[in-house]
């Protein structure tokens, strides 16, 4: 599994799947990023690349959102890259994409609220426990809706402040703030404030309580 945000916040990836800056190692696949373009290559017998030109502003736009909508749907953050993952798989799969940039959001967002409720129907048939499918419950609009909110958090923390803005993206990978203090090298009490502080900033485009819940 790989956890993978933007590759120019503060070293979002860890692990043996990281080789350089711009090259990303998945089950099925490897990614190699292009100025302009990424290329991906398949792990076949006869492995292959292609280029998917609108792939790369896709990945880049929606995946953390994607994992954050998943992630409140799920209750586990390994599991919600693994599934935004297996969307992205399933795109790289495609001979197609559509043209318009509206019609590629639908598609991503649809397999991936699919993709949940599939989850939430296995987990029904082969566990002996009441699981409330939520997602079943969205229309694709709600999805849509969520999942740019999302999207218009992550830009809007990437341009806070340069030591507020990573402490916040690390905490919306999932990391807490022993784990965050860790990384950036410094303690858990200026991590707190540096998200804090976040909040305090964001406040007056987002809602306080979905701020704490993100944050918080």
């Amino acid at each position: 599994m790989l956890s993978f945000f933007d590759k120019h916040t503060h070293d979002p990836i860890e692990g043996k799947t990281k080789f350089s800056n711009n090259f990303f190692l998945f089950p099925d696949f490897f990614i190699i990023f292009a100025p302009n373009s990424i290329a991906v290559f398949f792990f076949k017998d006869n492995y292959y690349n292609k280029v998917v030109e609108s792939f790369d502003s896709l990945f880049r736009q929606y995946y953390a959102p994607m994992v954050l909508y998943a992630d409140g749907r799920l209750g586990n953050r390994e599991q919600a890259e693994d599934v935004v993952q297996d969307v992205f798989k399933k795109l790289l799969e495609m001979d197609s994409l559509p043209e318009d940039e509206q019609k590629k959001r639908q598609f991503l967002f649809t397999i991936l609220k699919n993709k949940i409720i599939d989850i939430f129907r296995y987990n029904q048939r082969h566990q002996q426990s009441e699981l409330q499918d939520a997602s079943s419950d969205d229309s694709i609009e709600d999805t849509f809706f969520e999942i740019e909110l999302y999207e218009r958090l992550y830009k809007e923390v990437q341009a806070l402040p340069e030591k507020i803005s990573e402490a916040m993206q690390l905490r919306m990978q999932g990391y807490d703030n022993h784990e965050i203090a860790e990384i950036l090298k410094t303690n858990y009490h200026t991590v707190r404030s540096r998200i804090q502080r976040g909040i305090v900033m964001l406040r007056d485009k987002f809602d306080k309580h979905f701020l704490y819940s993100i944050f918080l």
